[in-house]
């Protein structure tokens, strides 16, 4: 490479906060042939380029050493577009979007910006996201524990989402009360009591307890069939009481089920999705309800109430 390969201009602009160049004028070409040392600023008008092929291998090493920041307004390219390499050993921040082809090793992590990756490789790579995005509310994904064998990603309700075994929180529960008192004068609102255990697979998904006058469940978030049944002394209606707690129960009005006559058995059916959690109870709905016997067996008040979870 000969000096005419680099050409200045014979009147270069001002330096900013200079009037002029007054101490060294060049108007052709200059070669230093050893080290230049400059201890205030330089500015430069034109293309700088080093012929240096050194490598870096940390950052006091390589072509183009930089003891403080660096400061670019436009464009930079690491390596060559098809195959370059960008190493950077301590936090990077990017506010924009950043578009990866494959990353290889380490971990990204993004907190307000985008980041589109069309491979990621390797054993060691990280992906780590606190919550999944959807048309809606964005999924809480982290407070799950790590997965075992078997286990699938399973919505708990609208905005989060555990690690449970396909079908684990499918289950059912039956209780019955076959005494005639509380449940010989019970009003509207007022819960009936039906608190013997018959069988509970999912415990802690359907748990019951006193409230509301009688018995409550407290349903956690999934879809339920619920069954309710017996036989009320008189012509009458029952249904399903729900709300966020036992002292805030309205009738759903799609569960009602009656007879307009005395001593028939009575048996109500519905659905109900719970998105977090959900307080249900039967009671009556026109009057106050007695429980009485089931048919000819003079010694059993039977109401019985069972829940199908599905999903």
């Amino acid at each position: 490479m000969s000096m005419s390969d680099y050409v200045f201009d014979a009147t270069p602009p001002l330096i900013p906060g200079d009037s002029a160049f007054s101490d060294i004028a060049v108007s052709n070409n200059a070669r230093i042939y050893n080290n230049l040392g400059v201890d205030g600023n330089v500015y430069l008008h034109g293309t700088v380029r080093s012929f240096s092929t050194i490598d870096a291998t940390s950052t006091t090493t390589g072509s183009f050493i930089i003891s403080g920041g660096v400061g670019i307004q436009k464009q930079l390219w690491v390596g060559s577009e098809t195959a370059g390499s960008l190493l950077v050993t301590g936090s990077e921040k990017v506010n924009g979007t950043l578009t990866a082809t494959t990353i290889t090793d380490g971990q990204f992590s993004t907190t307000n910006g985008n980041f589109t990756s069309a491979t990621i490789l390797g054993t060691s790579n990280v992906v780590a996201a606190n919550y999944l995005n959807t048309t809606g509310a964005a999924v809480k994904v982290s407070g799950s524990a790590p997965p075992t064998a078997g286990q699938i990603l399973t919505a708990t309700g609208p905005t989060a989402a555990i690690w449970q075994v396909a079908g684990a929180n499918i289950g059912f529960a039956e209780y019955i009360y076959t005494t005639q008192s509380p449940n010989n004068s019970v009003p509207p609102g007022t819960a009936f009591t039906v608190s013997t255990l018959v069988y509970n697979s999912i415990p802690s998904t359907i748990v019951v307890s006193a409230g509301a006058g009688g018995t409550v469940w407290t349903l956690s978030a999934g879809t339920y069939v619920i069954d309710y049944e017996t036989s009320l002394g008189s012509a009458g209606s029952m249904g399903i009481y729900t709300g966020p707690s036992a002292g805030s129960l309205t009738l759903d009005p799609n569960t009602v089920a009656g007879s307009t006559t005395a001593t028939t058995w009575i048996h109500g059916r519905a659905m109900e999705t719970v998105a977090t959690t959900l307080v249900v109870a039967i009671s009556s709905v026109v009057g106050t309800a007695a429980v009485v016997t089931a048919g000819t067996d003079a010694g059993s008040y039977m109401i019985r109430v069972s829940f199908l979870k599905i999903a």
